[in-house]
């Protein structure tokens, strides 16, 4: 059967319709909250309430769960009493919804979150949990499932110990992030977004570091729809993203993963828009993952993805 599916959608009830039609294997799907409160750790909301009771109800209906985002990372300390106040208005509205749970990325939502409603919680990939110390802590506090750093996704070994210490944890595990392994804008970014700035900075340096280095594509914490198989002893969801673009585009992901093939260009699963400039054949990348899975990720002394993608030829371009 593989692993379940947990993916991201617009917040149109047309798309969560379609997607909750594409595959058995769906097991959660997520969106933005309404555009009044704390927002997710993307720019995209739902119109409102009603909206988010409808969405809600069209998962049960399929048995599948239906979270809400509440993971952007600029939560007030706790001693703001009005901020939090109306913070628990926000988490009592989404429980009255009929969602499921809600993802966060701060240990004093999530304690919120349990003391006002029933709403399960994941701790989301922000919170950049990357050891099974800290994924322990976390339990701790009450989380119910939780999403690694995409930083730990070609550790196994560390995945294992989480996995080996949390077993009542659902954990899911963030398969196709574009961004740069070990980035240093990551969560610069995530606060510009949180706080409505001008995040267009952050994908300009970012996306300009795989222009000019385009190899960077194979080296960041993506895994390719044909090795998600290798992870089903490790996590019990993987994460298919992709809840800002077109509804067609996020379908031909989440059929890739269940299909465990992508018969195009790598890029396509991980930014469409960089897909444009830069396009590495996928089936010719057998192999990267078990280099990856014994990789000490000092990348410029090794030289393997860069010269993996050199190697290609016309199926590893760069378009000016």
């Amino acid at each position: 059967m593989g692993l379940g599916i947990t993916v991201g959608h617009s917040g149109e009830q047309g798309d969560l319709e379609r997607l909750l039609s594409a595959s058995e294997r769906i097991r959660g799907v997520y969106t933005g909250p309404p555009p009044d409160g704390l927002g997710g750790g993307r720019r995209q909301h739902v119109e409102g309430y009603r909206s988010l009771e409808r969405q809600a109800g069209l998962a049960r209906d399929r048995g599948v769960r239906f979270e809400v985002t509440l993971n952007a990372p600029d939560v007030a300390s706790g001693d703001d009493a009005p901020w939090w106040k109306e913070l628990e208005t926000q988490v009592r509205d989404i429980a009255t919804t009929g969602a499921t749970g809600v993802i966060v990325c701060h240990p004093f939502l999530l304690d919120l979150v349990k003391q006002v409603s029933e709403l399960s919680v994941t701790v989301s990939t922000i919170a950049e949990v990357s050891s099974a110390r800290a994924a322990t802590r976390w339990a701790k506090l009450g989380a119910d499932a939780l999403v690694p750093s995409v930083e730990i996704n070609k550790d196994p070994e560390e995945l294992a110990r989480i996995r080996e210490q949390l077993p009542g944890v659902r954990l899911v595990l963030m398969v196709n992030e574009h961004c740069l392994g070990g980035c240093v804008w990551r969560a610069g970014h995530y606060l510009c977004t949180a706080s409505g700035g001008r995040e267009l900075d952050y994908h300009f340096r970012c996306k300009s570091e795989f222009l000019q280095r385009p190899w960077q594509v194979l080296a960041n914490n993506a895994i390719r729809p044909e090795d998600v198989h290798r992870y089903e002893h490790l996590v019990d969801e993987i994460k298919v993203l992709g809840r800002t673009d077109p509804i067609d585009v996020l379908l031909e992901r989440v059929a890739a993963y269940e299909r465990g093939s992508w018969a195009g260009n790598f890029v396509e699963l991980l930014d469409s828009r960089l897909a444009r400039f830069i396009q590495v054949d996928n089936p010719r990348l057998g192999g990267l993952l078990d280099k990856q899975w014994a990789c000490d990720f000092a990348c410029e002394a090794c030289g393997y993805c860069e010269g993996l993608f050199d190697s290609r030829g016309s199926d590893a371009i760069v378009r000016g």
